[in-house]
């Protein structure tokens, strides 16, 4: 009886910032991942980097809270082929993430989530392909009064790759396994 009163008291305990929320944030991503060719294309490996913006408009109840999370993020994309080929080149990515967290204590934060909308623009030189993705991200923060330092990771398959030139890719002939991930470190503020 006392442990059940116990958790209760700590799930209806006051977290601060209770109710609705906007929490914009700015920071900086890098990530990498493969695309393992089956047929004739070369296979391609790749490591991105670059700053991120967005924002957090959710609610929050005692030590738990749900949101939706526009992000944009830009920067460099260096592809390394095994045909031997290497580039670099620009790419710009919003996804729209739902997430549910956890406050477990007053200055520490975990959530996860899933995107709802999550595609990727790679401009070459002499071409473009946007890639659309599957993703799933989870983060932790340290906060202190209305400021944020979050960690976040972020998994991403492919599911429709289209080339400007050459229109839309099929995946399951032309790849074996397509694979990304990306980690990223923001500061956020809270209204």
């Amino acid at each position: 009886m006392k442990s059940l009163l116990a958790l209760c008291i700590f799930l209806a305990a006051p977290a601060s910032f209770a109710g609705l929320f906007f929490e914009p944030l700015v920071g900086y991503e890098s990530g990498a991942g493969k695309y393992t060719s089956q047929a004739s294309l070369p296979t391609r490996s790749f490591k991105m980097q670059g700053p991120m913006g967005g924002a957090r408009l959710g609610a929050q109840v005692s030590r738990f809270w749900l949101a939706i999370e526009p992000v944009y993020s830009q920067g460099s994309i260096q592809s390394d082929y095994s045909d031997g080929s290497n580039y670099t080149d620009t790419y710009s990515q919003t996804r729209v993430n739902g997430l549910i967290g956890f406050e477990p204590f007053s200055h520490f934060g975990l959530w996860g989530g899933a995107a709802v909308f999550n595609q990727q623009k790679e401009n070459y030189s002499t071409r473009s392909a946007t890639i659309t993705f599957n993703s799933f991200k989870a983060g932790f923060a340290f906060r202190y009064r209305r400021f944020s330092l979050n960690f976040e990771y972020q998994s991403e398959t492919p599911t429709k790759i289209k080339d400007s030139s050459s229109g839309e890719v099929n995946l399951s002939v032309n790849y074996s396994k397509l694979s990304s991930s990306r980690s990223s470190v923001s500061m956020s503020w809270f209204f």
